[in-house]
């Protein structure tokens, strides 16, 4: 059941990324690439999320207003455009907002994971909030689309 997530993941969001009324060139390899702009990745990127709360087996408190770090502001910067993606895809009838910005959004989300230690630093706990609130937003934009965003891969 699985691998049948992941390949309807990689159909149904090759097909929403592109403007609609523009040309679609559906690319298989692509489209279950698990790097890149694919609905796999986006499941991946998910699942690792989900992991990383997991490892951490600690509560999760809500994000504060202020106290942040430069890494921690971008991405709590790019969470919070998330209503204002929906609002524009939902009036334009353009789903490839949505694919664009949750792809941007896991970009994000990697380059903050590449530069900051989590578990185990004194920012622990706001660092998983930041991630608790990301992977949230990416399973909701996700299904969105009518993608199922597993807990592992």
């Amino acid at each position: 059941a699985e691998n049948e997530e992941v390949v309807l993941a990689a159909v149904k969001y090759a097909l929403v990324k592109n403007r609609i009324g523009g040309d679609i060139i559906y690319d298989p390899q692509e489209s279950i690439a698990m790097e890149g702009n694919s609905g796999p990745y986006l499941q991946y990127a998910h699942a690792r999320a989900r992991s990383i709360l997991r490892k951490a087996n600690s509560r999760i408190i809500a994000l504060e207003s202020s106290g942040y770090e430069d890494s921690e502001r971008s991405l709590l910067r790019k969470l919070a455009y998330y209503e204002t993606e929906i609002t524009k895809a939902t009036i334009e009838y353009a789903p490839h907002y949505i694919c664009t910005y949750l792809y941007e959004l896991a970009q994000t989300f990697n380059r903050f994971y590449e530069e900051n230690k989590v578990i185990g630093d004194e920012r622990q706990t706001i660092r998983l909030g930041l991630i608790s609130k990301y992977s949230d937003t990416l399973k909701t934009g996700l299904a969105v689309l009518g993608i199922h965003a597993p807990e592992s891969m």
